[in-house]
């Protein structure tokens, strides 16, 4: 053997020395896995790879059920890039090909500030598929949380149809419950503990538009979207709720067929869908919304007001209301009314959660055979994160497992307005009508007055004949007594 040969076999050595070296200070988890990390080529560990590393794993615990399509986190992993790794069982893999899309997750030590984060997924095999979360870098802190709501896969129609309520919301994302608090140092999992959670029971996704007069036309109107739903626990009060959503302007194309606007829009165009919004609302919050000009023809100094968070009997008392818009010339009422089919999606739910105030505006062309618009926002993807609440004198502050749900556009109010001219406008008319009509008769008046004032004399003379009557009948009769 040549002195070149042994020196690079020694190398050789060295380096498989230090390669197994590095692999026996690989972090193992409490639970499942060893931490994952990146292969020299820049591409990621297989799944299979990183859960067998654990040695309490077993693949036969985890068997296909081919009608069970829940995601099912087995455990979490950080990787050498600050990069966080999900594992998740899927039963019915090899039937039907489910990718989850998203989780909410908190990473601060009490949990509780929960965001949606995606979920990108690296590779799979058989029922375990291994996921990044996306925009989510591992901290330096010393001891690093990852509390977790729940994980989502897309809504499946074939699969999903028993999971919608009987209503007209859209599900965006079906939910599986996690409620798993993970706890990391520098040499891996420290702690696995379950976390109490709140899970909704029922949920309607809608809004109601409300009118308030700005001149002749309602051409800015205000949605009020709010949520009302149920939960697997009293709530005697609910003090915050933090909501999920997502907004899309949608403007509307209404034909006009000879100048008269039709009942059925033509076309919508459909803006791009926004990103991930947050709403915290208290029980203290009050929401004001109104015009603040007057008009000229109606007085439009109006606003409405109500809590963010109420029960449903307040919520429908706030929205089914009368109102009159005095001005200069005409009254204007306004009334609203829930809908049937809103009444019974809030009737029967514990709490109703107003969220977001956005415009509806409304543009009229004023041209024969022309295109109004109108133009409004849709909210989607509604989502209850976390509920604040006192049952028996007790606290609670939790995060809520809830699924992301699409209302279906329309208002569940209907708003009708009648117009009235006002009194001292009427009087106004009428002195003014006289007036006119005392110009347009001028050159016949003095014909009318010597008519009128003929009928006035013959009813004069008419009267005191009559009056005079019966003392000409009494005085013909003492007349004729005399004669005899």
């Amino acid at each position: 053997m040549t002195r070149k040969v042994k020196i690079k076999m020694l190398l050789i050595a060295i380096v498989l020395c230090f390669s197994c070296f590095l692999t026996c200070f690989t972090p193992i988890t409490i639970q499942s896995v060893y931490a994952s990390s990146v292969d020299v080529v820049g591409g990621y560990t297989d799944v299979m790879e990183d859960l067998q590393k654990d040695k309490y794993f077993s693949a036969d615990d985890y068997p296909v059920v081919a009608n069970d399509y829940s995601l099912q986190i087995i455990q979490l992993a950080e990787s050498e890039n600050k990069e966080l790794f999900v594992y998740v069982y899927q039963p019915s893999a090899e039937y039907k090909g489910l990718v989850a899309t998203s989780l909410f997750l908190s990473t601060d030590a009490k949990g509780l500030t929960y965001k949606n984060y995606y979920l990108s997924l690296l590779n799979s095999q058989g029922v375990f598929y291994k996921y990044r979360v996306d925009n989510l870098f591992v901290s330096n802190d010393a001891t690093r949380h990852y509390e977790i709501t729940s994980i989502y896969r897309a809504f499946d129609e074939t699969i999903d149809e028993s999971l919608s309520d009987d209503n007209e919301n859209i599900i965006n994302e079906v939910n599986y419950k996690v409620a798993k608090h993970w706890t990391f140092d520098n040499t891996g999992i420290t702690s696995c503990a379950d976390v109490e959670m709140v899970t909704i029971t029922e949920k309607y996704v809608g809004f109601v538009r409300y009118g308030y007069a700005d001149g002749m036309n309602d051409s800015d109107l205000t949605d009020r979207h709010f949520v009302a739903f149920s939960t697997d626990r009293q709530i005697d009060k609910l003090l915050e709720c933090d909501v999920y959503y997502k907004t899309q302007t949608r403007v509307t194309h209404w034909g006009n067929f000879n100048g008269f606007q039709t009942n059925n829009p033509k076309s919508y165009d459909y803006g791009e869908i926004s990103g991930d919004k947050y709403a915290t609302l208290t029980y203290t919050t009050k929401v004001q919304v109104g015009a603040d000009n007057d008009g000229w023809f109606v007085n439009n100094r109006h606003t409405y007001t109500w809590d963010a968070i109420q029960k449903p009997s307040d919520f429908i008392a706030s929205v089914e209301t009368q109102t009159i818009y005095q001005g200069a010339i005409f009254n204007r009422e306004y009334e609203s009314e829930m809908t049937e089919e809103g009444l019974a999606d809030i009737q029967g739910k514990q709490w109703v959660v107003s969220f977001l105030d956005t415009n509806w505006h409304y543009d009229y062309t004023g041209v024969h055979m022309s295109d109004d618009t109108s133009t409004q926002t849709l909210v989607s993807n509604v989502s209850i994160i976390r509920l604040a609440f006192e049952t028996d004198g007790q606290f609670y502050n939790l995060g809520v497992i809830d699924n992301k749900q699409s209302g279906d556009g329309n208002p569940d109010n209907i708003t009708t307005r009648t117009y009235e001219f006002t009194d001292w406008f009427k009087a106004i008319m009428g002195v003014l009508l006289l007036i006119v009509l005392l110009i347009v008769l001028a050159p016949i008046l003095p014909t009318i007055f010597s008519f009128i004032w003929t009928i006035i004399k013959f009813v004069f003379k008419a009267i005191i004949w009559v009056i005079s009557l019966p003392f000409k009948l009494i005085k013909a009769i003492f007349k004729k007594r005399k004669n005899e």
